[in-house]
């Protein structure tokens, strides 16, 4: 009964140690490239924006950035979330546009128009549509490849915009003439990268061994964990016994 005991013990310390995963902290950038790969996971966004009080459906934009991101310029989508938390309000708006615009960024008509014209902003059918028109905007500024492109939802997608910004701070004075935008968004961004994820509570169940039969112990449990653990290999007495 001994070695069932030293078994379950072993089982039991490899499935803690494997709950321990440190949380991989980015520091801080005084500028960020518009285009590069995502600097922080769709968790971490959501996360960050659940925590700054955004609305639920605001929240689950994240996804559509991080999928639409490499068919639009390559656009870091926590730039874009970012930018867009900043432009909403979190999905809460309060200025001229509404959640019913569907236009994450403030982008306005072909035509344009004054800041407090409602009409002088565009109307997305979709938050799809919206969110590739707002990373085509980006990608643009930032010098993208192939970009400008013809196949866009971006209403103001003008060849005169090419390359005019690659890093954050290019957009203060372009995107937004509101002094501090550029700094106050790449303050943003580092929130976003350096969000922990909360851990989900493990559970594990080990039952009592069934008997002895010809030397062997039979032992039966589960555990549950976020660690994406797949495979736990069993030593005793630095001898290999097999995986569970």
């Amino acid at each position: 009964m001994k070695k069932s005991n030293r078994i379950i013990s072993l089982i039991l310390t490899l499935i803690f140690l494997s709950t321990i995963i440190p949380t991989k902290i980015v520091q801080a950038s005084t500028d960020f490239d518009i285009l590069s790969e995502p600097t922080a996971t769709v968790e971490q966004m959501k996360e960050w924006a659940r925590k700054k009080g955004a609305k639920e459906f605001f929240i689950e934009l994240a996804d559509i950035y991080m999928e639409a991101y490499k068919k639009h310029g390559g656009v870091n989508p926590v730039v874009a979330y970012a930018q867009s938390a900043k432009e909403t309000g979190y999905g809460k708006f309060g200025g001229v546009l509404d959640e019913s615009y569907k236009n994450p960024c403030g982008l306005k008509t072909n035509s344009g128009g004054d800041d407090k014209d409602p009409n002088a902003h565009h109307r997305f059918n979709s938050w799809e549509e919206g969110i590739s028109a707002h990373l085509d905007h980006l990608a643009l500024y930032a010098g993208a490849d192939s970009y400008p492109r013809k196949d866009t939802t971006d209403p103001r997608h003008s060849a005169s915009l090419l390359g005019k910004a690659n890093k954050v701070s290019g957009l203060e004075g372009l995107w937004a003439t509101a002094q501090g935008y550029a700094s106050q968004l790449n303050a943003m961004i580092v929130e976003v990268n350096n969000t922990s994820i909360p851990k989900k509570p493990s559970m594990m169940r080990v039952d009592n061994p069934t008997g002895e039969v010809e030397g062997n112990v039979e032992v039966y449990g589960w555990a549950l964990n976020d660690a994406g653990i797949k495979e736990v290999k069993i030593y005793l007495d630095d001898k290999y016994l097999g995986s569970a």
